[in-house]
């Protein structure tokens, strides 16, 4: 008698199930370069914007490679930036989660450019992230209306009182991205209890947030306001970039943790075009432990 075949059975069944776990778990030990202890993998391939696999990485640890768009092919021997053709740089990461160094940082670099970093303000006439939200309600690409600068190191704005509550790296990442679809996303990671309590002490930050603030993109809406939504905020947040930036093939994304030992060397290696000296990365705007604000108006 013939034995009868069965789907999900056999060893094609087995190698289709086997070699793409083998293929991931391959890619997740190579080492290209290694800064300070830690590894960072540098896949040039397409495969890193067609795979599913960094998508749903754990939102609390940065992707262990940068994931390549359009900037792959920039030519990384040019020693001067070209204000035409220059890729924006944006940190679409949170407050209190290095901003202030890699400003500091990016100012350092040996590049041809009107404006080499915005950070907070001015962003053109005013703060960035107003800038970027009138900007949007006119119909024009953000980061070239708002001081054209080569990168942009902290664009949200939460406020002591009344409205004006704006998280463009949330609310505007379409229209950042329709205005340059070439940018270069930096996403960098804090430990979250580290992120929070830095939120708590610095000028009241975190109540801010809960009693100024509404994400509705994360169902944080009016009422929210515990560590547990302020751990599902920044969970959420990298998965919305994670995503946004995986249906958007022009697009780079490079996630860094800011307490790496090694992390100017990173992210020079990442942004050749900017002619940075990563021994000059250092940490800047230390949260001094003060009494949280518990009078803020609410919204």
């Amino acid at each position: 008698m013939t034995a009868k075949k069965h789907l999900g059975t056999g060893p094609t069944w087995a190698l289709n199930r086997i070699l793409p776990i083998v293929g991931l778990l391959f890619v997740s030990f190579i080492r290209v370069s290694i800064f300070g202890g830690k590894s960072h993998v540098l896949l040039l391939s397409s495969i890193t914007k067609t795979s599913k696999s960094w998508v749903d990485f754990d939102c609390f640890q940065p992707l262990p490679h940068p994931i390549l768009g359009e900037y792959k092919n920039w030519n990384k021997n040019e020693s001067t930036v070209k204000s035409l053709n220059a890729p924006h740089i944006v940190n679409v990461g949170f407050p209190k989660c290095g901003s202030t160094s890699l400003f500091e940082f990016l100012l350092t670099a040996n590049i041809s450019y009107p404006k080499k970093s915005s950070h907070m303000w001015p962003c053109g006439k005013g703060p960035c992230g107003q800038c970027i939200r009138k900007a949007v309600n006119n119909s024009l690409p953000p980061l070239q209306s708002c001081g054209n600068s080569a990168s942009f190191t902290q664009i949200d704005q939460t406020p002591f009182s009344g409205t004006g509550c704006i998280w463009p790296q949330i609310s505007y990442l379409k229209e950042i991205y329709e205005g340059a679809p070439e940018t270069i996303f930096l996403l960098p990671f804090r430990n979250v209890t580290d992120w929070i309590k830095s939120a708590t002490f610095y000028h009241g930050l975190k109540r801010r947030m809960w009693n100024l603030c509404v994400f509705p993109e994360y169902n944080l809406t009016k009422g929210w306001g515990s560590d547990k939504d302020m751990e599902d905020l920044y969970c959420r947040h990298v998965k919305h970039v994670r995503h946004f930036v995986s249906q958007r093939p022009s697009l780079t994304l490079v996630e860094y943790s800011i307490s790496d030992k090694g992390v100017g060397d990173f992210l020079a290696s990442q942004l050749p075009h900017m002619n940075l000296n990563g021994s000059k990365y250092g940490h800047r705007n230390p949260t001094r432990k003060v009494k949280p604000n518990k009078t803020i108006e609410s919204k």
